[in-house]
């Protein structure tokens, strides 16, 4: 019996590629999963593709589709939260899913080839197919899809509902809030329009698009980001859709962000300066550690609340709701 902690991934691919017949449990899959655990023709799979999951982009049908075109046998269950693999020679048990956020997470497995250990999780993922599982057709598929390019995302963590904090002096609830190096975009205006369509604009408020290069570095609906580069910085959006794809190509997505329309100045960062200050730090201190980051630094406390007030000098997080 083996122990695996941090980069388990690896370790997890090269035991499953080139196995006999697999049976695995994995509850959630990100866009790249049928890379990371490699399965094949006559193989089985269950997931949990309850709808919340697949909007909120913890399953991906996409990574279904990619391993129903295998020929990989492919089920849900709404109840599954279980990461357990078997394959003909070992058994592995751990908290990792099959995406790229787990590979950047602290994950844990335990890698045995006892045979008891093989046949009881084989009989797990089995047990679990037969009293609560359903197989996920062309049809079923089709559906998922539409729920995951909807992105009706929800924060927290999957499966259980979790509340935002109340503010005052801002226009959204704030959970998660980032300051990120803007990059170049390359969507034409057709593609941010087919992404923009069936969305609605609220009174008061600009919606746009923004470009990502890979669906697992998505930001959550309702996450806050704030870009910059080498001359401006620009005052926060919030992102207000999961993933949307243009044309059912994996390779060209954007998000719908929402941006309060009037009053939103972006400033030059020469300028920028004296309105950024913490009682620990300066804006420059800030860039340092944006840099030191590679472009994506999440903020929280001070750092957060003072670039906020530069546009919303009355933001405030309450600890009540305002009666």
């Amino acid at each position: 019996m083996d122990f695996y902690s941090e980069d388990v991934w690896p370790h997890i691919t090269e035991i499953v590629d080139g196995s006999g017949k697999i049976h695995a449990a994995i509850a959630f899959l990100g866009n790249d999963a049928p890379d990371r655990l490699p399965l094949k023709a006559g193989d089985v799979l269950l997931v949990n593709a309850r709808a919340n999951n697949v909007s909120s982009r913890a399953t991906s049908p996409f990574a279904i589709e990619r391993y129903i075109d295998r020929g990989v046998k492919v089920y849900s269950s709404e109840r599954l939260h279980a990461k357990v693999i078997a394959t003909d020679k070992h058994a592995i048990v751990g908290s990792a899913n099959a995406s790229a956020s787990s590979a950047r997470s602290s994950e844990a497995i335990i890698v045995t080839d006892s045979i008891k250990n093989r046949r009881s999780v084989k009989e797990f993922v089995l047990r679990e197919i037969d009293d609560h599982g359903m197989k996920i057709t062309q049809e079923k598929l089709a559906d998922l899809k539409r729920l995951y390019k909807e992105g009706k995302a929800i924060s927290g963590i999957t499966g259980v509902n979790t509340s935002k904090p109340l503010v005052t002096g801002f226009p959204w609830a704030v959970e998660n809030v980032y300051l990120v190096t803007r990059y170049d975009a390359d969507l034409t205006e057709e593609e941010q329009d087919e992404i923009l369509t069936g969305t609605t604009r609220p009174t008061g408020f600009n919606l746009d698009v923004m470009q990502i290069e890979n669906a697992d570095d998505a930001y959550k609906c309702g996450d806050i980001v704030i870009f910059c580069d080498d001359m401006y910085i620009y005052p926060p959006i919030k992102i207000d859709s999961g993933v949307v794809f243009v044309n059912d190509e994996e390779s060209r997505m954007g998000q719908v962000t929402q941006q309060r329309s009037k009053g939103m100045r972006v400033l030059k960062r020469s300028g920028f300066s004296p309105r950024y200050v913490t009682d620990t730090e300066s804006f420059d201190d800030l860039m340092d550690l944006l840099d030191e980051a590679s472009g994506h630094l999440k903020l929280s406390g001070g750092r957060r609340d003072a670039m906020i007030r530069v546009w919303f000098p009355e933001f405030k997080e309450l600890s009540a709701p305002i009666e």
